[in-house]
C-alpha cells in the first residue's frame, strides 16, 4: 500500500514510495527506534479488554496508541449511520469530539477512510491555508485508515508528538501495523456485538420485545434445578386475555397488535424487578416470580390485573365489552409440581378456574403451601 506523504508547502499525494525530506535539527529517527524509547511497563495498564466491551476497547486503543507513538493527541473515528465519528479520543475534548461528524472524502480523515491510503504531514502550518488549519501543537500528524484485505473499518489520527519532531515514513510502516492489529480488535468487538443482538432476537417476541416461549422454558428450568438444589421456592402465573379472538375478529388484528403491546407495557411496569416475563404464545404471558409464595404472588398478580383493567379502558368499534381484561393462574414449586410439565399444568388449571368463574380474576392452584 502506497503512503501519501505531503510535504512543507503542498498537500499533493505521492505516486509511489516516497521519502519525506527532513528539516535541519529533525532526527529522522525510525519507527524501530521509536519503540526503544517506549516504557512497556506501562501495557498492564492499557491492556486490551474484552471485546464484548468495545467503549473500553476503544479507549485501550486510543492509548495504547498514544504510549507507542510518544503523542498527546490520538483519535480513533469509525463509521456510523454513512458519517465518520469519534469512538476514542485522548488529548481532545469529549464534548467536542461527541459532536464531529464527518462524511467519507470530506476533509483529510475523510479521504484517508474513502481512499483506503495512509497520510502523512510533515508541517500542517505550511500544508494548508490558515483557515483550514487544524488547532496541532505541532506541525505534523499521520492519519492512517484500519483496515481488513481491503475494507476500511476506522481512522486512527495520531498529532503533537511530545518530542516535537516530525514523523516519518518509517513511522508510518510502524503505526501501520499497529493499526492492523487495532482493526482486528475492532472487528473481533463488531463480530461479538452482533452475536449478541442475534442471541437477543433469538430470545426475544418480535412483537412485544418480551422474552419468548424458547427463553421462558430455558429459565424455568434454571429456576426448577434452583429451586431443588437449594431447597427453595418460586410461582409460576399465566396471564391470558379475556376474549382475546373475539376482540381480533370485531376489530381488527393491528388493533390486537396494539393491545398486546400495550398490556406488555402496564405488566412490566407493574410487575417486581426479579419477576421475568415472557410472551408465552398467542395472547398468554407467562411470569416467573423467584423466591416468591403463593400469597405474594396472588398480590403481584391482582396488581397487574387491576392496573390492566384500569388502564385498558375504552370505547371500541365493535368488541362488545368497555374494558380489555385478563385472568390470571397461578401455580408454585414445589407444592404443585416438581418439573416443569407439572407445574406448567397447574397453572392453566388455575387460569381455567379464573376463566370458567367470569374472568378478569385471580385464582391460585392448590389448597396452600404445607410448612
Amino acid at each position: 500500500m502506497p503512503i501519501r506523504m505531503v510535504e512543507h508547502g503542498n498537500m499533493r499525494a505521492s505516486g509511489g514510495r516516497t521519502r519525506m525530506k527532513m528539516q535541519p535539527g529533525q532526527s529522522g529517527k525510525s519507527g524501530t527506534e521509536l519503540m526503544g524509547h517506549i516504557s512497556f511497563q506501562k501495557f498492564p495498564v492499557v491492556g486490551l479488554p474484552s471485546l464484548e466491551d468495545p467503549g473500553r476497547l476503544y479507549d485501550s486503543i486510543v492509548e495504547i496508541a498514544s504510549i507507542l507513538t510518544n503523542t498527546a493527541r490520538v483519535s480513533l473515528m469509525l463509521p456510523e449511520h454513512g458519517v465518520l465519528r469519534i469512538k476514542g479520543a485522548k488529548g481532545i475534548d469529549k464534548d467536542v469530539a461527541r459532536k464531529i461528524r464527518i462524511k467519507p472524502g470530506a476533509g483529510i480523515s475523510g479521504k484517508v477512510f474513502k481512499e483506503g491510503e495512509p497520510m502523512v504531514v510533515a508541517d500542517v502550518g505550511k500544508s494548508l491555508p490558515a483557515q483550514k488549519k487544524p488547532n496541532y501543537r505541532t506541525g505534523s500528524f499521520v492519519i492512517v485508515p484500519l483496515k481488513l484485505g481491503e475494507e476500511t473499518v476506522g481512522v486512527l489520527n495520531i498529532s503533537d508528538r511530545i518530542d516535537g519532531r516530525a514523523f516519518s515514513e518509517d513511522d508510518v510502516k510502524f503505526i501501520r501495523n499497529l493499526a492492523y492489529f487495532a482493526s482486528i480488535a475492532i472487528r473481533g468487538a463488531h463480530c461479538c456485538s452482533r452475536l449478541e443482538e442475534l442471541k437477543t432476537l433469538s430470545l426475544t417476541d418480535s412483537l412485544t420485545g418480551l422474552f419468548n416461549r424458547r427463553y421462558f422454558d430455558e429459565r424455568l428450568h434454571e429456576e426448577l434445578h434452583r429451586g431443588t438444589r437449594y431447597n427453595s421456592f418460586f410461582s409460576l402465573a399465566i396471564l391470558d386475555i379475556d376474549d382475546f379472538k373475539l376482540f381480533n375478529d370485531t376489530e381488527g388484528h393491528l388493533a390486537g397488535d396494539g393491545v398486546l403491546k400495550a398490556i406488555t407495557h402496564i405488566a412490566r411496569e407493574s410487575l417486581r424487578s426479579i419477576d421475568v416475563i415472557a410472551r408465552y404464545g398467542g395472547e398468554e404471558f407467562a411470569i416467573i416470580m423467584p423466591e416468591t409464595r403463593k400469597d405474594e404472588a396472588f398480590l403481584v398478580a391482582e396488581r397487574t390485573r387491576k392496573n390492566i383493567e384500569e388502564l385498558m379502558s375504552g370505547h371500541w368499534e365493535k368488541f362488545p365489552h368497555k374494558d380489555i381484561t385478563v385472568s390470571i393462574g397461578i401455580a408454585s414449586f414445589p407444592w404443585d409440581g416438581k418439573d416443569a410439565a407439572t407445574l406448567i399444568r397447574s397453572s392453566d388449571k388455575a387460569l381455567y378456574r379464573a376463566k370458567v368463574s367470569g374472568k378478569n380474576r385471580t385464582v391460585v392452584w392448590g389448597t396452600g403451601e404445607p410448612e
